[in-house]
């Protein structure tokens, strides 16, 4: 992300909305056409960084992204809340924890609403 690296939230809109990693998109994996709306929006050869709220969804964004055409993707395992092990503990602090700078709110031309649009033109 130093190198311009967007980081690109998968988690759904009102998980965003409630808190997020400074400067990041949000394109929840949710949604049906991901990875096309991603290859619409981003560079497939540029280096992508992805997160989410625990690590799972990022791993599954990760592959369709790549599945897609995506050669330089990156994940924020620890996601927003923090990695757990198999017993719900946290292993790693994860974004909100750990002091890094966070957004709340929609974020305007990075919202889920204004990739969709960018993409539909």
């Amino acid at each position: 992300m130093d190198r311009g690296a967007p980081y690109v939230d998968v988690r759904t809109t009102e998980e965003f909305e409630a808190g997020h990693p400074a400067g990041a998109h949000n394109l929840p994996i949710s949604e049906p056409d991901f990875a096309l709306l991603a290859g619409a929006c981003f560079d497939k050869r540029a280096p992508i960084v992805l997160g989410c709220r625990s690590g799972h969804r990022s791993v599954l964004a990760a592959k369709a992204l790549e599945a897609e055409g995506f050669t330089d993707v990156y994940e924020q395992l620890a996601g927003w809340d923090g990695a757990r092990d198999a017993f719900g503990r946290v292993t790693d602090v994860g974004w909100r924890k750990s002091g890094l700078p966070f957004e709340e709110g929609a974020a305007g031309e990075r919202s889920f609403a204004a990739i969709k649009a960018k993409a539909e033109r």
